[in-house]
């Protein structure tokens, strides 16, 4: 059983350690609970972190994930993309010839028959 007088001197609580790194309460309960200080308990609803475990954290820099072991990346052919939709149609002759005759034709001009759009006459 560890005394008073160790626990003291030998361990800090986690709003001390937050002052000391600069860190906020989120943060510190994050990295208790993910194992980066070790030797740190919780006693109750606070954690209890030895001061050697303070001193000597080292912050991660951004983008950096701790304990997994870096992955060679390798060049993967990537699949071919799956067509969405209805299949297109076969064409066939009397379509394609369709198709070029109304191509041919001049394409009218100006505004559709009906449209809303018309404009007042006055007298």
């Amino acid at each position: 059983m560890i005394s008073k007088e160790d626990l003291e001197k030998d361990y800090i609580d986690a709003g001390e350690a937050k002052k000391i790194l600069g860190l906020s309460g989120s943060r510190m309960s994050r990295l208790c609970t993910g194992g980066r200080f070790p030797g740190a308990f919780k006693f109750g609803s606070i954690w209890i972190i030895p001061r050697e475990a303070v001193k000597n954290h080292t912050k991660l820099r951004p983008g950096v994930k701790r304990g997994r072991p870096s992955q060679a990346k390798t060049e993967v052919p990537a699949a071919p993309q799956k067509r969405r939709g209805r299949p297109p149609k076969a064409k066939t002759a009397a379509a394609a010839a369709k198709k070029s005759a109304a191509s041919a034709l001049p394409k009218k001009r100006g505004r559709p028959k009906g449209s809303r759009n018309k404009t007042k006459k006055t007298k």
